[in-house]
């Protein structure tokens, strides 16, 4: 089954003076998460909006052309340009996103929009959008999107979801959850969240094994894996493919 990922940038001005505050944090997470699922979705992107959140977080001050650059090469040649044959209709028709904790609705941004009619038109593949935008609503686990036009009668119709990821952690839990990736730590018939935190990720404890696993959160390609006893096993990919060769002796997780 197909799976289209669409990557969703800051666009409000009081959006953006946020990400900029913490650039460095923001693209490297926007890099990470684009990276993991490039193997298994089809990438979507808006370069306007890549060009406005530029422009405007340059006009604070804040140079980024580098973390750009990474962003740009992490996407890589093969994704989808939304300005290109897009099938958002342009007759029109506009396209609006609902914010129930506020009973508002605004309209929703090219990539938003794009992202909700290839999901009415081909319902059966696959959806996600990789969230970065924090101003859109958050309180679900998907974006509600809806459209209207004066000269459309049938319209507004039923609401379309776009379930979202925010972080490449939600990312591997989304894929699995849906089949397309069989690995994640949050699949609790094989693992279970301990109260224990390493790197800033919590550890996972494996039923049948009962080896400790977290996400290498320096790298975040790569998980670390220790046995029973918090003794350093090796690294897994984010496969979950346990290499023993890369155990370090000596190495032992706190418990």
């Amino acid at each position: 089954m197909a799976v289209h990922a669409f990557v969703v940038l800051p666009y409000q001005d009081d959006d953006l003076l946020n990400f900029a505050g913490s650039l460095d944090q923001h693209m490297d997470e926007i890099v990470r998460v684009v990276l993991a699922a490039k193997p298994d979705a089809t990438l979507y992107i808006d370069p306007d909006s890549i060009s406005v959140c530029t422009s405007k977080i340059e006009a604070l001050g804040v140079y980024f052309e580098d973390k750009i650059q990474q962003l740009r090469m992490a996407v890589g040649r093969t994704a989808r340009d939304i300005q290109t044959a897009p099938l958002r209709l342009t007759d029109g028709t506009n396209y609006f996103i609902w914010h129930l904790d506020r009973f508002a609705v605004n309209y929703a941004p090219p990539i938003l929009a794009e992202a909700a009619e290839r999901m009415q038109q081909y319902a059966s593949e696959q959806y996600v959008l990789m969230l970065f935008a924090q101003a859109l609503p958050r309180g679900r686990a998907f974006i509600p999107i809806f459209k209207d036009a004066l000269h459309k009668p049938e319209l507004p119709g039923t609401f379309t979801h776009l379930p979202f990821v925010t972080d490449a952690e939600e990312l591997a839990l989304w894929l699995a959850t849906h089949h397309v990736k069989s690995f994640s730590l949050r699949d609790t018939t094989r693992f279970e969240k301990t109260s224990h935190v390493k790197q800033g990720k919590a550890v996972y404890q494996e039923r049948e094994t009962s080896y400790f696993w977290h996400l290498d959160n320096l790298h975040k390609d790569h998980y670390e894996v220790y046995d029973s006893r918090g003794s350093h096993l090796g690294e897994a990919n984010l496969q979950g493919e346990l290499n023993r060769s890369k155990a370090k002796p000596g190495r032992q997780i706190e418990l």
